[in-house]
């Protein structure tokens, strides 16, 4: 099971926007970009827990997942490169931290530390953790809302999700956002699985872009009360 391309070459496509499609008359600019990237990763490396792993306090491991996704992001690296070591101990961290209904968290925000650390882990894929991130796929996926009557969208919270309570009734766009990122990228792990990937769950894509197309003030998209076409 391999990592999807994209994955690997976001960093780089949003780092150097403008120095890459102008080389090689900026490549100063380049350089200081590659500087700021290393500087900002060696601030990483003297604040992570050589003990645990992790960056930042215990909760939420959240953090560690963002910091473990900006070294598998460097766009200094090149292909065929070693995995740092510091994104080693963060995968130990996350790993620990796995929880039996697969959620990835200690005690709070589960849907945002699930997301990011589904995604950290992706890109640093371990078929001995493949496990953990299809628990942890299966968790996001069956936190997604259908309130009221099951299969329509007449609550307007369906489609969205929340902060990961078991019986949730409110949804917002930055746990969705979260939590489709992740989503998406972990139908990588379903790619060889055959027919045994029939029987994952599978979020309404569809119920989703509406919630969020609710939260937009759009009137050719939102036909909320509340939506107005003043600017």
């Amino acid at each position: 099971m391999k990592l999807p391309a994209f994955l690997l070459i976001l960093a780089t496509a949003s780092a150097f926007p403008q120095a890459a499609s102008q080389a090689p008359r900026h490549e100063s600019l380049k350089q200081e970009l590659r500087l700021g990237v290393e500087r900002g990763l060696n601030f990483l490396r003297a604040k992570q827990n050589a003990e645990t792993g992790q960056w930042g306090e215990a909760e939420p491991v959240a953090i560690t997942g963002l910091a473990m996704t900006a070294f598998m992001l460097d766009p200094n690296r090149k292909p065929g490169d070693p995995v740092p070591a510091e994104v080693e101990k963060a995968t130990r961290y996350l790993i620990s931290n796995a929880k039996p209904d697969g959620s990835i968290t200690i005690k709070a925000r589960a849907t945002y530390n699930t997301a990011i650390a589904l995604t950290a882990l992706l890109l640093n894929n371990r078929p001995e953790n493949e496990e953990v991130m299809l628990k942890a796929r299966r968790y996001l996926v069956t936190r997604q809302l259908d309130l009221d009557e099951k299969g329509t969208n007449d609550n307007p919270t369906d489609g969205g999700i929340g902060y990961g309570e078991e019986k949730a009734t409110h949804a917002d766009l930055s746990n969705t956002t979260f939590a489709l990122e992740a989503i998406y990228y972990a139908q990588a792990l379903l790619a060889d699985k055959g027919d045994a990937a029939k029987n994952e769950p599978q979020l309404n894509f569809g119920a989703a872009i509406d919630f969020i197309q609710r939260c937009q003030n759009r009137p050719e998209s939102n036909k909320s009360s509340w939506v107005s076409k003043d600017p």
